[in-house]
């Protein structure tokens, strides 16, 4: 009787010895906590380095600008530039543009690197409640 209580108790170790081998592969569960590659962003998509913060007012708009300097341009519905000016970036303190002089609508901002004018990003934004 000893003997086959021993060969139990035996036999119950070797199968949780087994149980906590380390080289047996993954399951689909252990994959998706551990393994997830990241998703390579498309080259096409090239994460813009300007953020628009708020609109302070109907006078003005912030933008947290992440270049060391930017020429930034506000165009209307027929691509012609209303307003432009560059500033100097600073990724931890917001730019203000005063931009009481725009008429209502909507504008195309302009964002380019002034040292690398082949780098240029594009937003929309809307002015409201500024009367002509």
């Amino acid at each position: 009787m000893k003997k086959i209580v021993l060969f139990v108790l035996f036999s119950c170790l070797v199968a949780w010895s087994y149980a906590q081998d380390d080289d047996d592969p993954p399951t689909y569960d252990e994959i998706l906590i551990i393994g997830q590659p990241e998703i390579p962003i498309p080259v096409d998509q090239v994460p813009v380095p300007i953020t628009v913060i708020k609109t302070a007012s109907d006078i003005s708009v912030m933008f947290l600008v992440q270049m060391d300097e930017v020429l930034i341009e506000f165009l209307d519905s027929k691509e012609t530039v209303v307003l432009k000016k560059v500033v100097k970036g600073d990724p931890l303190n917001p730019v203000e543009i005063n931009i009481e002089d725009l008429p209502n609508g909507t504008y195309t901002i302009r964002f380019t690197e002034v040292k690398a004018s082949d780098n240029t990003y594009e937003g929309c934004f809307d002015v409201a409640g500024n009367d002509e």
